[in-house]
């Protein structure tokens, strides 16, 4: 643990240093609150949205060329404790030009990124969150030892990855080598987006598709997804968002259903508000409630404060 403190020291004096020669930001997000988590009987403190340190720059390296680099730890706010792998979040080194952007290492999949993390009004936060069952236990959020390339212009997002898991591919299979493709455009106030991926193993794969649509006095979002999983059975998913405006906050909901082998697995409603203080700091209050992943306690909830930097 001293390591690790002293490497983040060390981190934060070259992110002032650098700033001369090339850009660099420290981020980080602190969020906790009380409440229960669903299928639980325990009221606790609870971090609803991933705190995390991170650490992101870029150079100039001329001929509108330039090198990225991005790295971000997550740990648990109520105790301080690092969450492992200690750069959990993310770590990737790349170059940015009109090209693009070409990107290595532990990254976001751009199908999670581009698409599915759009879809859901919660972000995939709180207890409310119903991002989970557009991903079916078969979408990955982050790969490993992964390329990846993104192009963002005229409206349109596209990316595409490649890589491996560590431990995955012992003996050569490049089956189960996970990629991903995925595409959005907005344009007004209307977002589209569209997604495939195959996680890592042979049989795994998922199709999602989502769009939403800004009226101004609300926003209205749905999304399906449709696949398998690594044991080769059908899984698909819905989700239907609204997020809107109101007393100087904004109020989110979300239903969303998972079926797996042609079985309703879980079938979720989450309401919550978020009213911020100031530009980086809100409250927010949910509440959960899912009658089939759960024989018991179907319901949670928490409210708590977010601080963002």
């Amino acid at each position: 643990m001293k390591k690790q403190l002293l490497a983040l020291a060390a981190l934060s004096l070259w992110a002032g240093v650098a700033g001369a020669q090339s850009t660099a930001t420290v981020y980080g997000k602190l969020d906790l609150g009380l409440g229960k988590a669903l299928g639980t009987k325990t009221k606790t403190m609870m971090d609803a949205s991933g705190s995390r340190l991170g650490f992101r720059g870029a150079e100039d390296l001329g001929g509108g060329l330039s090198a990225l680099f991005g790295i971000e730890h997550r740990f648990d706010p109520d105790t301080g404790e690092a969450q492992g792998p200690f750069w959990k979040g993310l770590s990737y080194v790349g170059l940015k030009g009109g090209f693009g952007q070409v990107t290595l290492g532990r990254q976001y999949n751009p199908a999670f990124s581009i698409v599915q993390n759009n879809i859901d009004p919660f972000g995939g936060d709180t207890v409310g969150e119903s991002r989970s069952n557009l991903l079916l236990g078969t979408g990955k959020i982050r790969v490993n030892d992964s390329i990846l390339y993104r192009y963002s212009g005229g409206g349109f997002d596209v990316g595409a990855s490649y890589g491996v898991e560590k431990g995955s591919d012992n003996a050569g299979d490049k089956s189960d080598r996970a990629f991903a493709l995925a595409g959005g455009y907005k344009t007004g106030g209307l977002w589209m987006g569209l997604s495939f991926e195959n996680p890592a193993d042979s049989e795994d794969r998922l199709l999602t598709a989502g769009a939403s649509y800004d009226f101004g006095v609300l926003t209205l979002s749905g999304g399906v997804s449709d696949g398998r999983h690594a044991a080769d059975v059908k899984v698909r998913g819905y989700l239907a968002g609204v997020d809107v405006p109101l007393g100087g906050g904004n109020l989110l909901a979300a239903y969303s259903r998972a079926r797996v082998d042609g079985e309703t697995a879980s079938s979720k409603f989450g309401v919550g508000y978020r009213y911020p203080l100031s530009k980086r700091t809100k409250l927010y209050a949910d509440i959960g409630y899912d009658n089939k992943k759960f024989d018991e306690q179907k319901s949670g909830y928490d409210i708590g404060v977010i601080h963002t930097f």
